[in-house]
């Protein structure tokens, strides 16, 4: 395992999982965006990003993802770059739906607070990035603290779509302003 001065760590090509082999895993600690921009290509048919204790350092903001065509040397965020849907459930079983075409996708339902206590845990799965005849489909689940009263959670699904049939290196994950922290991992599934 090496580990890097900016809290990425390659730890090599298997993971605990059969089939998911973990490409890179970077902690992100009052980072502007959290980027893979090495480990996508037409390798794998499917990626998956986990990312565990994902919290703002901004009160109230929405996790985004966005895609790059150009290995991070741009991000698209057009307004009309993606597709959201988001679900949540929340304990009172209320549930609670986001959509809109925008610059971004989006993770979260609710705007999460920077409290210590509060987080954001999902699995994001990304299809055949490396497909120009289709546009790139993503899905994802997860849970979320989002404020620190006890039933201010939620259960989350939801899908993203690139809106633009182009092979997808990179992803970004960032809040909607302010930082990020979290353990994110980015995996090629055979």
């Amino acid at each position: 395992m090496t580990t890097f001065p900016n809290s990425e760590v390659m730890p090599g090509p298997l993971s605990a999982h059969a089939g998911h082999y973990l490409l890179k895993e970077i902690v992100a600690v009052n980072a502007a965006t959290v980027e893979f921009v090495t480990g996508i290509d037409d390798t794998y048919k499917k990626y998956l990003v986990t990312g565990v204790g994902v919290r703002p350092g901004t009160t109230t903001q929405t996790l985004r993802v966005r895609c790059s065509t150009d290995g991070g040397a741009t991000w698209a965020n057009s307004s009309s770059d993606y597709t959201y849907a988001v679900h949540a459930i929340a304990p009172s079983l209320h549930t609670y739906t986001a959509a809109a075409v925008d610059g971004y996708g989006r993770i979260s339902y609710n705007s999460m607070e920077n409290d210590a206590v509060c987080s954001l845990s999902f699995d994001l799965t990304m299809y055949d990035p490396s497909n120009t005849s289709l546009y790139t489909l993503m899905e994802h689940s997860g849970a979320s603290q989002y404020n620190t009263p006890s039933t201010s959670m939620n259960a989350l699904t939801g899908a993203n779509t690139f809106r633009h049939a182009d092979a997808v290196n990179g992803l970004q994950f960032l809040f909607g302003a302010g930082t990020i922290y979290g353990t994110f991992k980015l995996y090629g599934i055979k």
